[in-house]
């Protein structure tokens, strides 16, 4: 386990976090660790990685096993921090039993600890099985691009095991879809005598939207439309709402402005839930 988090603190200090895609593997492969020669190496035109291991001595018709994890990240960062996902190291942070990054930004282990893993058995000479391959795609947190442009040839083998869960075996796979919608709305000017507001909602818990989602930790998506939708019946006029920042992100802070007439300012307090949990 030392060495697996070892390995994963190595990794955590490369860039292209947040995309992975359409590198080469002259700038990935210095932060796999050593012990893969170049010839095993192979990547596809959609910038997904293969590393072949050839079967011990004796071990060559046990089955072909693939190793696949993912490069990408989610990448979020703080409230206040400034961080470049595509260029800025991740530092991570040992406390205790557990690898941070101080609460500045997303760490990475999803999947960064899937690819440690699979480099951990690459790299092992103790390890005695018939040949190997680690598949590491890209773009899986925006849509699975790696997956859907994969080489064929990368998947050639007999028994293929995902390392992108933080349970002991999962059978079957999650799914997800994607709604885009757009709607022409009806735009008036400002009344003269109209207040701008502008409404900041912050320090919500967040999470991923596929292991989180049934945390009941609230989106700011939906909270702060609940609100919008409350003011709305005092005669505020929206103007612009933007909430969240990746699709597969709960959302954690939003911003809504408008304006209003001056006469209908008025100090309010008290709690809602709005939307939150349900």
């Amino acid at each position: 386990i030392q060495q697996l988090l070892h390995s994963h603190i190595h990794l955590g200090g490369r860039g292209e976090h947040a995309d992975a895609n359409g590198f080469g593997k002259e700038q990935y492969i210095p932060g796999l660790g050593t012990g893969i020669g170049q010839h095993l190496i192979r990547v596809d035109k959609a910038g997904n990685l293969a590393i072949d291991r050839p079967a011990a001595p004796g071990c060559e018709n046990n089955p072909v096993i693939i190793l696949q994890a993912h490069l990408d990240m989610v990448p979020q960062a703080a409230e206040g921090v400034e961080f470049d996902f595509l260029n800025d190291a991740i530092v991570p942070v040992v406390e205790g039993d557990w690898v941070t990054t101080g609460g500045r930004t997303t760490l990475g282990a999803d999947d960064g600890m899937g690819v440690a893993l699979a480099m951990e058995l690459l790299t092992d000479p103790t390890l005695q099985c018939g040949a190997l391959r680690a598949v590491f795609t890209v773009s899986e947190e925006t849509g699975l691009g790696g997956a859907e442009d994969i080489d064929p040839d990368f998947l050639d083998a007999d028994v293929l095991f995902n390392l992108d869960s933080d349970v002991t075996f999962t059978i079957g796979c999650a799914g997800g879809s994607r709604f885009v919608g757009t709607q022409k709305l009806a735009v008036t000017p400002a009344p003269e005598n109209a207040v701008g507001l502008r409404f900041y909602l912050c320090g919500m818990q967040g999470g991923h939207s596929g292991v989180d989602i049934h945390r009941n930790v609230g989106s700011a998506c939906r909270v702060m439309g609940g609100f919008v939708r409350d003011i709305a019946d005092m005669g505020f006029a929206v103007s612009a709402v933007k909430a969240g920042t990746l699709h597969n992100a709960i959302a954690r802070e939003a911003e809504c402005v408008g304006v209003i007439a001056e006469s209908d300012v008025v100090v309010f307090g008290g709690t809602n839930d709005y939307g939150h949990g349900d």
